[in-house]
């Protein structure tokens, strides 16, 4: 099988609605994966770009819920898997603020978005997320912030997914 190096092969074009949340991409535009697949992003296409949850207030509060648990629970597990956890955590909070709801990753946060509310290909959760990741890399972003966002997704993506199958199963019906 041939790999092609992947890239976006038009511009991409989007503005922020008024909600100043959700944006609307204006023009087609189309990525090509390595595997020589092309996703072809439709407009007009409404997306909230990078879904990227604050860390510092999931990790405070599982924070709360640990100690209560640690403090009142007779395992003793809870000693042994507790700092493991509270570094985990600290971890997530100082990584929360170096991702933004936009950056470098927005064009596959786009791309990633179109995947999971239209998927015109059938492709399955798992390849849309990977396609995520090698958009990111076409867009220069950091190694580091590929694999956290890539983790988040693959890890925390599922509710979205679901919540949209209904959506993608309609659009391919229209096709």
């Amino acid at each position: 099988m041939d790999v092609t190096k992947p890239e976006f092969l038009d511009p991409v074009e989007f503005t922020q609605k008024g909600d100043g949340i959700n944006f609307t991409v204006h023009s087609t535009f189309r990525f090509r994966t390595n595997k020589d697949e092309i996703v072809i992003v439709e407009a007009p296409f409404d997306t909230d770009l990078a879904s990227i949850p604050d860390f510092a207030i999931i990790g405070a509060g599982f924070m709360l819920v640990w100690m209560l648990f640690a403090m009142y629970w007779p395992w003793k597990l809870a000693k042994h898997v507790g700092m493991p956890v509270v570094i985990a955590n600290f971890v997530l909070v100082l990584i929360s603020g170096k991702l933004k709801h936009y950056g470098k990753y927005t064009n596959a946060a786009i791309v990633h978005d179109y995947l999971y509310k239209r998927n015109p290909n059938g492709w399955s959760r798992w390849y849309c997320d990977w396609v995520l990741n090698e958009a990111m890399g076409c867009c220069k972003v950091a190694r580091w912030q590929r694999v956290v966002i890539y983790l988040g997704v693959v890890l925390c993506g599922l509710p979205a997914w679901l919540s949209h199958r209904h959506s993608r199963k309609d659009y391919r019906n229209r096709q």
